[in-house]
């Protein structure tokens, strides 16, 4: 039976084949809560632009994982917004005691990504961008060695599309990007880009879910959830959060969980997930299943059949930043730059495809979410002396072209991926999701907290397994 649109969806629709075919209109945001049949519509859109001869559609995702889901259900090519708008360009070196930035203990290394040349094209182009709720206007601030373009991810884009039109999809409940002091998701404001970036937009909002069925206890939590956050009126979180249900299951402590967690992905790795605060509990569940699983004797070794999630987009193969990966072979490669280098074969969960490449152990059994400057600039530097005693100048095409291939340098950066934080779950879905609440939520204001809860529940398809905050009884006596 072929897919339909509901009446509330062909509004939708109805609305974007009037912008594509408004000349003056250049921005279209499509928002929509999880499950109201955002990706059905881009799917619409694409067919329907196979009989407008003028527009070419280029689908973009602000993370690599939410490309590989976007291009798995539109079947069609695509890309993440870095990747499309930006090139490698050189890297910038900067020094407080005017000596070699490479060697110096306060010298900086700065890898720039300039914004390409837009591509020239017969037809107009129509951007399509998913799970735009996480693309900032804002520029990071500090702890990182690369720079893309201006620092400003939206101003770059719009500069990059030109004249051409932009659709933004994305949730507007989700969590939004980590950047900056109050940040919120800018791509989903319609006045927001009116007023800053001088664009005609307009848009269309879904609140039809379709998921789930309608009455399903995830969808009523999510619902109540989502109207706390909108409304801006905040309940007992806790106590929201332990509402009874026939898809919801509480487990009342951490080893009830993981024992729960360990019998779903027994049926296949991808049929669930843990989803944790930080990145501390995410390292300390993944080390205490890892245990279970290999013992301890095992546990700072990496062995076959275990998951891993890379949290960087890997030059060397193609796999992002999102990505769930099971290891098949490993072995030792040598150490260098303070590293120590596996060889592994992994295979991808989400397409079954098998890829080799390098990997920094240290990395993988840290428990910091990112490789630091410092240790970054090891490897920039290890990579130069080598490049250099081949003749290649710096920042020559042949050296650029040598840094694209380096297997060290590119080598692929990945933790444990049993319990992941929320924000790398973000783009994905998983049969049966395990959220692990605890007190470090308290820490976070209203709004964040509840669109973390938010995003937590709506990454599950089928059911949810809440294990609540662990307080000891009030006459509890250490011993």
């Amino acid at each position: 039976m072929s897919l339909q649109l509901t009446p509330h969806q062909q509004q939708a629709f109805t609305q974007i084949k009037t912008f594509v075919r408004n000349l003056e209109a250049k921005v279209f945001v499509l928002k929509g809560y999880a499950g109201t049949g955002k990706t059905t519509l881009v799917k619409f859109l694409l067919d329907w632009l196979g009989s407008v001869p003028d527009y070419e559609p280029v689908l973009l995702a602000s993370t690599g994982r939410a490309a590989k889901i976007l291009q798995s259900k539109a079947g069609h090519d695509a890309f993440t917004v870095h990747s499309h708008i930006y090139s490698f360009s050189v890297i910038e070196e900067k020094s407080s005691d005017n000596k070699n930035a490479w060697e110096s203990k306060t010298g900086q290394l700065m890898l720039n990504f300039e914004l390409k040349t837009p591509p020239e094209k017969d037809k107009k182009l129509l951007y399509v961008v998913d799970e735009a709720s996480m693309l900032s206007h804002l520029e990071k601030q500090g702890g990182h060695i690369a720079k893309f373009g201006s620092g400003n991810l939206l101003l770059d884009l719009f500069h990059f599309v030109g004249k051409n039109k932009l659709i933004f999809v994305g949730d507007p409940v989700q969590l939004p990007p980590p950047v900056g002091k109050n940040p919120f998701s800018s791509a989903l404001d319609v006045q927001f880009i009116q007023t800053h970036f001088n664009k005609k937009a307009t848009g269309f909002e879904l609140t039809e879910i379709l998921r789930q069925k309608e009455g399903h206890s995830i969808l009523n939590l999510a619902s109540q959830l989502r109207a706390c956050v909108v409304n801006k009126q905040y309940s007992n979180w806790e106590e929201l959060m332990n509402q009874k249900g026939q898809y919801i299951f509480h487990p009342y402590t951490q080893n009830v969980m993981i024992k729960r967690y360990l019998e779903t992905i027994e049926k296949g790795l991808d049929k669930g997930i843990i989803l944790t605060h930080s990145n501390k509990q995410a390292y300390f569940l993944n080390m205490t299943m890892r245990e279970l699983l290999q013992g301890s004797k095992q546990l700072f070794n990496l062995k076959i059949g275990e998951l891993l999630l890379v949290v960087q987009n890997s030059y060397d193969v193609p796999l992002a930043n999102g990505d769930q990966v099971v290891v098949r072979n490993t072995r030792f490669v040598e150490k260098r730059a303070g590293f120590t280098f596996l060889e592994v074969k992994v295979e991808s969960v989400h397409d079954k495809k098998i890829h080799n490449t390098y990997l920094i152990k240290e990395f993988l059994f840290a428990p910091e979410a990112n490789l630091d400057p410092e240790k970054q600039k090891r490897l920039l530097i290890d990579f130069d002396k080598r490049a250099r005693n081949r003749g290649l100048k710096r920042n020559s095409e042949e050296y650029k072209d040598a840094m694209r291939n380096d297997k060290f340098l590119n080598a692929l950066r990945a933790k444990f991926g049993y319990a992941v934080t929320c924000h790398k779950s973000q783009g994905g879905e998983w049969p049966k999701v395990f959220i692990n609440l605890s007190e470090t939520l308290n820490m976070l204001d209203m709004e964040t907290k509840f669109r973390w809860l938010y995003t937590a529940v709506t990454r599950a398809q089928l059911a949810l397994d809440i294990k609540p905050i662990y307080r000891r009884p009030k006459n509890y006596r250490r011993r």
